[in-house]
């Protein structure tokens, strides 16, 4: 059996090598589209793939974030080019857990041929967590004694993605298929013996990094303008930013709970003491150095590399005009 975990990254330098790492424990391959990486992500996922590790990288440079094209692009590709047979599409933030401890695989391996779903178990950084310069999994170890979301991610047959007219949602939360009367979603059933360990929040400049370009990048994109209520968390982060506001640890603790917490329930949640252990024993870390991930860096690239897209896409459009004057004026 082949298993591939497939991701779409960007200005992740502070956790891409651990999620590679821990994900080659039970996965035959680690796909990773990097989508205009402005930090040391990239340079992280080329170093780990010249060790040989079973890692591909795809580069994807539009600025807008797009996140269900590439990741239903990624997915196909690990069905239909690396013959997996099971893909698991999730962010660099999230580690696949077994509830029983051990291994992922023989849990998987045990699946039958249908659309499974595993549920999020988000870990929420105190304060002092966010500041500390401990490995993540030694530094972050609470999370809510009870989540009264429904967030879960997929576990894919490869099956499934070779059909036509497959397409995973944003955010890897649903798959939907394509149908005469438009599109309909596949439905799935929930895998009781795995979970998803879930780190949004790291550090206090990952955060202002993931705002800053994360919430620009979504704006860029038709999806959001489709679908307003997307993102809100990412949205109020921002504009606390843009007025002059800062993100510091008491603050970022708080925005815990539009991770946990349904829409419209302030409280924070009650947090219980749960480390997490890697499968297998510690995962040295190589190329990992918090002063790799910046917000400044990731901001001005993104910057850059609209600027660029646009003022390409003008030149294009002027050049059209004029050959179409042109023609017009010949004739």
């Amino acid at each position: 059996m082949r298993i591939v975990v497939v991701c779409m990254a960007r200005n992740e330098a502070d956790v891409i090598e651990l999620f590679v790492r821990w994900q080659l424990r039970y996965a035959d391959h680690v796909l990773v589209g990097d989508h205009a990486s402005g930090d040391a992500t990239g340079e992280i996922l080329a170093a780990l793939r010249d060790e040989g590790l079973p890692l591909t990288v795809a580069r994807y440079d539009a600025a807008e974030q797009d996140q269900s094209r590439v990741t239903s692009e990624l997915a196909r590709r690990a069905a239909h080019v690396l013959a997996a047979e099971w893909v698991l599409p999730v962010d660099a933030d999230e580690f696949l857990v077994t509830r029983a401890g051990g291994s992922a695989r023989p849990v998987i391996e045990a699946l039958d041929e249908r659309l499974h779903h595993v549920d999020w178990r988000t870990f929420v950084p105190r304060p002092e967590d966010l500041t500390s310069r401990a490995p993540l999994f030694e530094r972050i170890t609470h999370r809510p004694e009870s989540e009264r979301t429904s967030h879960h991610k997929l576990l894919v047959p490869g099956s499934l993605l070779r059909r036509r007219g497959v397409r995973l949602s944003s955010g890897n939360h649903r798959v939907f298929r394509r149908t005469l009367g438009g599109r309909a979603k596949v439905p799935s059933v929930e895998t009781d013996a795995l979970w998803l360990a879930h780190f949004p929040l790291r550090s206090v400049e990952q955060l202002r990094a993931k705002v800053l370009v994360g919430w620009l990048a979504r704006l860029a994109s038709a999806e959001q303008h489709i679908d307003t209520r997307k993102n809100l968390h990412l949205e109020q982060m921002f504009e606390r930013l843009r007025e002059g506001g800062e993100l510091g640890p008491e603050e970022l603790a708080g925005f815990t709970r539009f991770y946990t917490l349904p829409e419209g329930e302030g409280e924070s949640p009650k947090l219980m003491h749960a480390p997490l252990a890697p499968p297998g024993g510690p995962i040295e870390l190589r190329y990992t150095a918090p002063e790799r991930a910046g917000s400044l860096p990731a901001l001005l690239d993104f910057a850059q590399r609209l600027a660029t897209q646009t003022g390409a896409a003008r030149a294009r459009s002027l050049a059209w005009r004029a050959r179409r004057l042109s023609g017009l004026w010949r004739g």
